[in-house]
C-alpha cells in the first residue's frame, strides 16, 4: 500500500481504534495533525509516494485513542500542586503531621496560609472529619483551609474562619451540641478571592496539570473550572497560537463554567462550542445537590449515619427551571450535578416540564453529572429525555462491602449505586470522567471491569469506549476525537502493555509510554521519567 506525503507514520502497532468499522489496525499516517490513512492488519507498505518526516515503529505495542476525561478539574489540580496534599493519608494523625510539617516549612504567621486538599476520612483509622480544633493543636498561628477529597466539604481553623469572614449562622456551618462552630463547612458559599493565586501562577499551574494529564494518556478534558481560571485559559490559548509547537496547553480543554458565569459569556458574546482546537466552550454546570461524603447529596430517605438529614437542594425547583431555561434559550448544553436519587428526580421533573415548551431540548445533549443513585424509573425517564450521563468509575472504590458508601447509605442503597451495566444495557449514553479522584483513567477502568456486581460490571472495551468516544460524543466531538479514524485529530497514546491481555486486576499498572496530541509528541515516559 502506498502512502502520500505525511508528517508521521505509525507502524508495527496493535492499534485499538474504537471504531466499529475497523476495530483493530496495524498503523496509520498523520498529516497536519490529522489521521489521513489507516493500515489494516495484513496490509503491507509497498513504498512511499512522498516525503515522510518521522516514522514511529512501536514494536508491536498497543496504541489507543487518547483518553477524554469527561469530568475533571484540570486547572484546580494544577493549582493544587503548590498546596498541601493530604491525599493517601491513612489516619487523621498522619494528616495532622503533614500540616505540622508544612507549618515548619513556611513558618508561623497570620499571613502564611496553609491550603490543603484531598483528605478522605473514609480511609482514616478514625473515620471522622478533621475539625478546627484538630488543626489548632498543630497550627495555632497560621490560617488553615483544608478541602475534603469531594470538594463539597472544607475544614478551617479559627484564624481562617475569621479571615474569610464566614457567617457562623450560614447554612452548612457545622456546630457541636453546645452550639460552637467546629470548623467543618459543608457546601458553604465562601469568598476565596483573598487566597487565590495570580493570573501568571494559574497559567503555570495549568501547564503543569496538562503535562501530568498527558503522562496518564489524557488528551482531552471537560474542565469544570473556577471563574478566576477563565482569563488565564484564554490568554494561554492566544499565546500558544503564536508559538506553533511550543505549546503549554497540551490537553484539549472544554471549558465548563458554573451557570452563574452565563452573564459573563453573554457579555463576551461567547456561545456554545466557540473556540479553537485546544480551547472550546462547553456545558454550563448547575448544582442540584452536594456529595455523599458531605451528607449533602439529596436523597429520598435519610442517611444511615446521619438520620436527621436527607441532604439538600442547592436551589428551589423554580430557580432550577429558570436557570436551565436560560441556558436552553442561549443554546448551551447543561451539566446538572445530581448525585442523590431525589436530586436526579428534580432534574428530570424540570426537563420534562421544559420539553413541552422547547422541543429542541432533546438535541442539546443535556447531561447529568455523577448520577450515582438512580432508580429504575429515573433510568427510563433519562432514556426518554435523551439525556447523557457523565459518571465516574473510580467512585466504585468506596462502594465495597462495609465501605464508606455502605456506612453512609446502608447495604440496599449501596448496591444500587453506579449501575453502569444496567445503564448501558438500557441504551443510555454514558461517558466517563475522573473528577480528579484520582485523575488516571486506568484506575477507574480497573474498578468497573473487576466489579463483582452484575448490575455494575462492564467489559474492557465498553469502559474504554466511555473514556474515549463516549466522552467525545457527550461533548459534540465524536466526529473529531475519541477514535483513531481517517479525518480525526491524531490524539493517541502508546501503552506499556496490551490491556486486553493483562489481568484485569493489573489494569492500573499499565503505563503510558508516549502521548501524542495532533500528531506531536507531548509526553515520552523514557525521556521524561515522571510516571
Amino acid at each position: 500500500m502506498k502512502v502520500e506525503e505525511c508528517d508521521l507514520l505509525v507502524k508495527n502497532a496493535n492499534v485499538v481504534t474504537m471504531c466499529e468499522r475497523t476495530p483493530r489496525a496495524r498503523g496509520f499516517a498523520v498529516k497536519s495533525g490529522r489521521i489521513v490513512t489507516i493500515f489494516q492488519i495484513g496490509e503491507e507498505l509497498e513504498g512511499f509516494a512522498g516525503e515522510i518526516l518521522e516514522v514511529l515503529d512501536v514494536g508491536g505495542k498497543t496504541v489507543i485513542p487518547g483518553f477524554f476525561d469527561g469530568h475533571t478539574h484540570l486547572a484546580s489540580l494544577g493549582v493544587g500542586f503548590s498546596h498541601l496534599n493530604l491525599g493517601g493519608t491513612k489516619s487523621l494523625v498522619e494528616a495532622l503531621d503533614r500540616i505540622k510539617d508544612k507549618v515548619e516549612e513556611v513558618g508561623e504567621g497570620e499571613d502564611k496560609w496553609i491550603i490543603g486538599f484531598g483528605w478522605d476520612e473514609a480511609i482514616w483509622e478514625e473515620m471522622r472529619f478533621i475539625t478546627g480544633e484538630d488543626i489548632e493543636n498543630v497550627a495555632p498561628k497560621n490560617p488553615v483551609f483544608l478541602r475534603r477529597i469531594c470538594c463539597h466539604l472544607v475544614t478551617v481553623n479559627s484564624l481562617a474562619f475569621e479571615k474569610l469572614k464566614i457567617d457562623p449562622d450560614a447554612l452548612g456551618v457545622e456546630k457541636d451540641i453546645g452550639g460552637t462552630v467546629t470548623g467543618v463547612l459543608a457546601d458553604v458559599k465562601l469568598d476565596l478571592s483573598s487566597i487565590r493565586p495570580s493570573k501568571e501562577e494559574v497559567k503555570e499551574a495549568i501547564a503543569k496539570a496538562c503535562y501530568y494529564a498527558n503522562s496518564l494518556g489524557i488528551t482531552s478534558v471537560n474542565d469544570f473550572f473556577s471563574d478566576y481560571q477563565f482569563e488565564p485559559y484564554l490568554e494561554m490559548d492566544r499565546e500558544d497560537g503564536l508559538k506553533g509547537e511550543e505549546r503549554r496547553l497540551t490537553v484539549r480543554v472544554i471549558l465548563c463554567p458554573k451557570i452563574d458565569f452565563l452573564e459573563e459569556l453573554e457579555e463576551r458574546k461567547l456561545k456554545a462550542r466557540d473556540g479553537s482546537n485546544f480551547l472550546k466552550m462547553g456545558s454550563l454546570k448547575i448544582f442540584f445537590d452536594g456529595s455523599i461524603g458531605a451528607h449533602t447529596a439529596k436523597l429520598s430517605k435519610s442517611y444511615r449515619d446521619k438520620e436527621e438529614t436527607t441532604g439538600k437542594f442547592m436551589r428551589t425547583r423554580e430557580e432550577f427551571r429558570e436557570l436551565i431555561e436560560r441556558a436552553v434559550i442561549f443554546g448551551f448544553q447543561t451539566a446538572s450535578h445530581a448525585i442523590g436519587d431525589e436530586a436526579v428526580k428534580m432534574v428530570l421533573d424540570v426537563f420534562e416540564e421544559l420539553e413541552e415548551k422547547y422541543p429542541e431540548i432533546k438535541g442539546q445533549r443535556h447531561r447529568i453529572e455523577h448520577a450515582e443513585l438512580l432508580t429504575d424509573e429515573s433510568m427510563e425517564r433519562i432514556k426518554d429525555l435523551d439525556l447523557f450521563l457523565s459518571m465516574q468509575p473510580n467512585f466504585l472504590r468506596w462502594q465495597g462491602e462495609k465501605g464508606f458508601y455502605w456506612l453512609r447509605l446502608g447495604e440496599e442503597r449501596c448496591g444500587k449505586l453506579n449501575e453502569f451495566r444496567k445503564i448501558i444495557d438500557m441504551g443510555i449514553e454514558l461517558s466517563f470522567g475522573s473528577d480528579g479522584m484520582p485523575l488516571g483513567p486506568f484506575f477507574g477502568i480497573k474498578h468497573v471491569v473487576t466489579n463483582p456486581r452484575s448490575n455494575v460490571k462492564m467489559s474492557l472495551e465498553e469502559a474504554l469506549y466511555c473514556y474515549t468516544l463516549g466522552s467525545a460524543k457527550a461533548s459534540f466531538l465524536e466526529h473529531e476525537r475519541g477514535s483513531i479514524e481517517e479525518g480525526k485529530v491524531a490524539d493517541f497514546i502508546v501503552l506499556s502493555e496490551d490491556p486486553f491481555k493483562v489481568s484485569p486486576k493489573m489494569l492500573d499498572k499499565i503505563r503510558v509510554e508516549k502521548t501524542f496530541v495532533g500528531g506531536l509528541l507531548v509526553y515520552d515516559r523514557e525521556r521524561d521519567q515522571i510516571a
